[in-house]
């Protein structure tokens, strides 16, 4: 990640952003400066803890629309390729492929929201309220999207008012957004633990059938039992196979193929699908040499 950001006079020059309280200005430069290469910021809220500023300067610069929110607490720059170009030999892919995955760059270089699938320059983000705030009687717009503003001659002491409304309860949906998260690193857990058990049982009776040693731990072993697995068979589905080839191959030349990458690779339909032999059919008949003795 780069360690000196750029900032363009056509974003920053704008009475909407100069209008701002200074400290909503300083918070976005600070923000600006600690995003990834893709204009995300993961921690926000502790930025602006640590410049000393609040809550309604987040707010303010996301009522603005110069961030985007997302339910995670991630907020990205939505100028973000208006302001800085990265070379691709020095750019670094953001880790929150989840947001990114929720917005689009349109042909002005600026980030907006997916609505039902497609882009929307009306509803690209949650409605924000900013309350009882000193208000000017001038809108300006940007493009085709009007945005309310302070009066220019509104001091930092005018806008600290009363702030009645606000988003809708920003810590239940975190906390949702937490929930789902941890639900979903169980189940992964949980599939985890079963693979492992699997994994164990498939290795353990081929190894008791053909009186072999190979490990379960085994990440090529583990990668045959997985993609099995993945394909809807089952533990059972695992041991016929075991069964149907041990009969066949052991005491032949074709001992040395009992192992995983073998039976549980692409031709186990073909093996399970295999009619059993049983053990007199294996064996030969010598009913005529012993009548021939008389």
């Amino acid at each position: 990640m780069a360690n000196r950001r750029m900032f363009s006079k056509q974003i920053i020059d704008t009475d909407l952003f100069l209008n701002m309280p200074i400290t909503s200005q300083c918070l976005y430069f600070h923000l600006s400066l600690r995003a990834d290469d893709e204009g995300f910021i993961n921690n926000p809220r502790r930025v602006s803890r640590m410049l000393g500023a609040n809550e309604d300067d987040l707010k303010v610069l996301i009522g603005r629309q110069f961030l985007i929110e997302f339910e995670s607490g991630v907020v990205v720059i939505k100028h973000w390729h208006i302001h800085n170009y990265i070379r691709k030999d020095r750019f670094k892919q953001t880790i929150n492929g989840y947001e990114k995955s929720q917005i689009t760059l349109n042909s002005d270089d600026i980030y907006e929201r997916y609505t039902n699938g497609q882009p929307n320059d009306d509803q690209r983000l949650p409605q924000v309220r900013l309350g009882k705030v000193r208000l000017g009687k001038d809108n300006i717009y940007i493009g085709e999207q009007a945005h309310r503003h302070i009066d220019e001659g509104s001091s930092n002491k005018s806008y600290e008012g009363e702030v009645v409304d606000t988003l809708n309860d920003d810590h239940s949906k975190n906390a949702s957004c937490v929930e789902a998260k941890a639900k979903t690193l169980n189940g992964d857990h949980s599939k985890s633990a079963s693979y492992v058990g699997a994994y164990k049982q498939v290795i353990d009776y081929l190894n008791k059938k053909a009186n072999s040693n190979y490990k379960h731990t085994s990440k090529s072993n583990q990668s045959h039992i997985r993609a099995r697995i993945n394909e809807g068979y089952t533990i059972d589905d695992f041991k016929k196979v075991i069964d149907i080839k041990c009969d066949e191959w052991l005491g032949t030349d074709w001992e040395k193929y009992l192992r995983p990458n073998t039976l549980f690779g692409t031709k186990f339909e073909c093996y399970l699908n295999q009619k059993a032999k049983t053990k007199s059919a294996n064996r030969k008949d010598y009913s005529h040499l012993i009548s021939n003795r008389d």
